[in-house]
């Protein structure tokens, strides 16, 4: 069976433009604020759920988030480590703004256990958003979720919570319930940052699919002549 030129070249640049799915990369926030009342206990500033306070192993913004899961990190609760409301403060909102234009397909949760805490502070139920301005005008919907509650401390990761690829500069964790305790906790998040392009071809492969259609339209125009003339 003979392959034409023009098939061949066709199958590639489609390969080509297609691209191959690349593993996520970890991306950390620039800042994080709340419509959550804080707690007046020293140490458990909102902060400590993205400066890797508590994790047993450390990351690096960049890094492959799958490998760095891979390692078992585990999160150690307590003063200094972690995140808690105020008294009665459980639905609210905690924004994080990446600075510029992001793409994000997932975060990994390390939730509080109820052995070093109040029982019942691990968060439950959550929801995800997504907005190119601060105010959130105009939100994406990401989906719903639930963060299982932790037995132990250190707590193991508690879930990577994934959804449709976005790109917006802030996001939004809206928690919505607990585990039965009359504040909330976290212990820390991860971003997964998206690094699959296969929809965005470049300029450079757009304009290489246009030079070798071309000449393989050249190609075919030439034998034909050649044919006619034999």
């Amino acid at each position: 069976m003979k392959l034409s030129l023009f098939a061949i070249t066709t199958a590639t640049l489609t390969l080509g433009i297609m691209g191959i799915a690349q593993a996520g990369t970890i991306v950390v926030p620039n800042f994080v604020s709340t419509t959550l009342s804080t707690n007046p206990s020293a140490g458990v500033a909102l902060n400590n759920i993205i400066n890797q306070s508590g994790l047993s192993v450390g990351y690096t913004a960049g890094a492959d988030f799958d490998a760095y899961l891979a390692s078992n990190p585990t999160h150690k609760g307590g003063s200094a480590t972690s995140f808690f409301t105020g008294t009665g403060s459980i639905k609210g909102s905690i924004t994080f703004d990446f600075g510029t234009a992001t793409t994000l397909e997932s975060l990994a949760i390390w939730n509080i256990s109820g052995i070093l805490a109040p029982q019942g502070v691990s968060l439950r139920d959550f929801s995800l958003q997504a907005s190119s301005t601060s105010d959130f005008s105009s939100p994406i919907t990401l989906g719903s979720f639930t963060v299982p509650r932790p037995t132990a401390d250190p707590t193991p990761n508690n879930g990577v919570f994934t959804f449709t690829p976005t790109t917006a500069r802030f996001f939004r964790l809206n928690t919505l319930t607990n585990y039965g305790s009359s504040i909330v906790g976290l212990g820390e998040i991860v971003f997964e940052q998206s690094q699959d392009i296969r929809s965005i071809p470049e300029p450079l492969t757009l304009l290489g699919v246009g030079t070798a259609v071309g000449f393989s339209t050249l190609f075919k125009q030439t034998r034909n002549k050649m044919q006619k003339h034999r």
